[in-house]
Formats: C-alpha cells, structure tokens, sequence
C-alpha cells in the first residue's frame, strides 16, 4: 500500500474521532485492544516479573530499542523502551507509585499492538506514528513499590516529590532520561481512588486529567497550552465512550513534583488519572479506554489536531470531588436512644495485603452519615419506607463455609441473622467474601451498631416486618 493511501485512511479514522462518532465500546481501537491485550496480566497487583518477559520479548525485536537506565533500591531493573524515527520526541513514565498500575497494563498492551502484525488500518497508524514520532517508554519506574503494592519506594519515598532534591535512585533516573532526550512530550501515568466524581456528575471519575503548572501563579506559557489542548482531545474522545467520567485534577503547583517540573523544565507534560469504573475492581476496562488513550493522543501530535482546542474548552473540564462510595443507602428510617430519624449513610472500602502483597482482602466501615446529597454509591439504594436494625447472629454453629450455599444465605437473611460462627474458619484472606459476617466458635454476641468508621451488618425491613436487604461488609444483599 503506498504511503498516499495510507495517509489518507488515517485522516478519514481521524474525523471519525473528531466528531465523536464512536458509540460506547465501539471505538475504532477497541479491536486493536482485545487483539493485543497482554493475557498474562490480568489483575492490578502485579511485580517486575510480570512484565519482564514482555520486555525481553522488545529486546530481541530490532522495531525496539530497550535499555536498562539503573536499578532501584532493591536492585531491580529500570528499563526504557523506544519505539518510532521521528523527530517528536515522547517520553512516557509508568508507575511512579508502584501501586497506580493501570497505565503499565496498558502500556504492555500497546507494546504488543506495536511489536504484532496489525490489519491495514493497523499498519497505517504504525506506519504514520513510527515515521514521525520517538516514543520513549518507562514501564514500572518505582518497581519496588510495585512488588509491595505501595505508593513508595523502598526507602519510604515517594518518587514524585524527589524532582529537585534527586535523593532516590529512580527520581534519578528520570531526571537523567528527560536532560538526555530533551522531549518534547511527557505522560505522567498515575491511578488516583476509584472515590473521585467528575464534577457534579453522579458518576466516578475513571479518568481525570491535568497540564501542571509551571509556577505558583498557574501561567499559561505555550508548553502548557498544548498540554491542555492535548488534554481537551482526549476529553472530547472519552466523553463519547464515558460520558460523564472525566475530571480534571487540581493545579495547584508542587514545586517538588516531576509533572510540574518536567512543565517548568519545557516539557509539554500531561498527568493522566485512572480512577474508577463500575463493575471494573480491577481496572481491565479502564485498561482498555487507557490503551485507546495512548494511540489518540500520538494521532493527535502526530496531525497536529490538538491545536483547534482552546483554554476554554480545557477549563470546561469539571475538578474532581471525592464524592463517590462503594454503597450509599438514602432515606432509611433508624432509631438512635431513642431518636428517630431518616438517614444516608455510605461505606467505602480499605484493602489489606496479603503477606506477598499481590493478594488482599477488603473491609468496609461506614465513611458518612447523615445527608449523602451530592454522593454517589457505586450500588445506590433508595431504602424509603424501611427502617434499619442490626443484624443478629445466627445461634447455631456451622461447620465450615462450604455450608453457606445461597439458599441458606436467604433463609438467614430473610430472619435477619447476617452473623455466622463456624468451626473451621476460612482464610482471613478469603473471610469477607461471603454474603454472612463469618466468627470463630469463641464469639458469643457481635457488635453491628451503626457507628461511623465502623463495619456493621444491617438488616432493612419493610412496613410489614419483611426484610427487604441486607448489608454485610458494605455490600447489599436484597432479599425475595
């Protein structure tokens, strides 16, 4: 195909985008991404030995340059992949955080869409890419963080508030990349808590942006209008595809930030958030919108078409609001010592590792209490006309927790018991997992008051004395 015709489709695939054509899920990059996708990750915690194997798979592909920048504290690899000829320098930082993973699948991802023999549309987007842009890629920069799934690295750091004083080996390292390649371009990749709204949506924020500012003032020099023009043609594309579920994050300057510095240093910087999605725990949908990302925003340099954006079109991008929960119930009828009240209450969650740190379990308390207006609960439950109880704990013992099939679950419920006591108990691990508290033998009596930071089970009954739902560890249960 001469390269004429190939440019050609490009411009035609490009107009598709600028005028919002793609309906949810059915955006032109979508099958380039379950063609792509990298199987051998497939949860969010992951270590450097996930990805390794990917990495060696570049090394030995003459398309890749992979070079190992230096190590971490602990001794592990840095790695830099550069794909592409061009002139348009890119750098791209994953994983600062070594628990804010999202981008790094991602980027595996889109490794194996560039590396893999595509269709003809495929091959023209490589093609037009590879001949104009020089795309540098740090996949996992703080890998030991990534190995705990912690935000710092293994001197307790974190990465990026280590721009100026360079004290850990990975700030370093990125310094020294970005004085070396002088690019033109740089992506700050982070995850932000699946809590945030965009704006007064009643909807998460799965991805919020930002163009950092260079100075205490939040100047508007021309690097960082076109981060902000960059910006507003990916707002414009997920909005399409998620309306309602992109933010903007606070500009407020970090004089010890790398997205700030590397503005301040002329890099045209942008801070991509993942933050959450319905139904999405592990973020394998936002990994998908991430790696359409990716591909957009290089369509957009590479022609050029960020330019027509304006500050305008930027400011109309919403802040986030940490206003969202895992489960907010709304209008419930509760009595306290005696007072009498109608109430919302909401749970959020806390993870806790596992001692290899790639598994955890969840627990849920109670975050707010009293008027929930202006939240939003991933599961939201009108629960007017019931009225709220504790949940009892169920007398007789239970064996173990193969005896918890959904049809006791029901009955316990539908008699308001949430508690159960079982001889042999499952793995703390995998003890919040069932739709019953589950308790030693020792426990006699539970306490489920409704207490803020608390994790009460709840029982909600209509008028006639039937219970209608059930909450355990912050998740509802309704009852038939």
């Amino acid at each position: 195909m001469h390269l004429q015709v190939k440019t050609t489709l490009l411009k035609l695939l490009f107009i598709c985008f600028a005028f919002n054509l793609a309906a949810q899920d059915s955006h032109p990059f979508i099958d380039f991404f379950h063609q792509n996708v990298e199987k051998s990750i497939s949860n969010r915690r992951f270590a450097y030995s996930s990805i390794k194997p990917v990495i060696d798979r570049l090394r030995a592909d003459d398309q890749f340059k992979v070079e190992k920048l230096g190590e971490s504290v602990e001794g592990l690899p840095v790695n830099m992949v550069c794909w592409g000829d061009g002139e348009e320098v890119l750098l791209l930082w994953s994983q600062m955080h070594g628990d804010e993973p999202t981008a790094t699948m991602a980027m595996m991802d889109l490794f194996n869409f560039l590396q893999n023999e595509q269709d003809t549309i495929g091959e023209a987007i490589k093609a037009k890419l590879k001949s104009s842009l020089s795309i540098y890629f740090i996949p996992m920069l703080n890998p030991d963080g990534a190995e705990k799934h912690s935000r710092f690295n293994a001197m307790g750091i974190d990465i990026n508030r280590d721009a100026l004083k360079l004290n850990t080996p990975e700030g370093r390292i990125l310094k020294e990349a970005k004085d070396r390649l002088q690019p033109d371009w740089g992506y700050n990749l982070h995850d932000q808590s699946r809590y945030y709204q965009a704006g007064h949506e009643p909807k998460p924020a799965t991805f919020s942006f930002l163009a950092p500012a260079f100075n205490q003032d939040k100047d508007v020099n021309a690097n960082r209008l076109a981060s902000m023009q960059l910006i507003c043609g990916l707002n414009e594309m997920l909005q399409a595809n998620l309306p309602g579920q992109v933010g903007r994050y606070s500009d407020t300057f970090e004089p010890r930030a790398f997205g700030d510095n590397m503005q301040k240093w002329g890099v045209r910087t942008i801070l991509v958030e993942c933050g959450g999605n319905p139904n999405d725990y592990e973020k394998q949908a936002i990994r998908k919108w991430h790696f359409v990302l990716y591909l957009e925003s290089f369509l957009h340099i590479t022609e050029r078409s960020y330019e027509q954006y304006t500050i305008a079109d930027y400011e109309q991008i919403p802040y986030n609001r940490r206003r969202m929960m895992e489960l907010v119930i709304r209008n419930v009828s509760y009595s306290y010592k005696g007072q009498q009240t109608n109430l919302d209450f909401g749970f959020q969650d806390r993870e806790t590792n596992s001692k290899s740190k790639r598994d955890f379990y969840r627990r849920a308390s109670i975050s707010e209490i009293g008027d929930l207006t202006g939240y939003q609960g991933y599961v939201d439950y009108d629960a007017s006309g019931l009225t709220m109880e504790e949940g009892k704990l169920y007398p007789e013992l239970i064996s173990n927790a193969d005896q918890i099939t959904d049809a006791f679950v029901q009955k316990l419920h539908r008699e308001g018991y949430t508690d159960v006591r079982v001889r042999s108990l499952p793995a703390k691990l995998h003890r919040y997992d069932y739709p019953l508290m589950l308790h030693s033998t020792k426990k006699s009596r539970v306490n489920n008051e409704m207490r803020l930071y608390g994790n009460p089970s709840l029982v909600m009954r209509n008028e006639s004395g039937n219970v209608r739902a059930v909450v355990v560890n912050g998740v509802l249960f309704p009852v038939d």
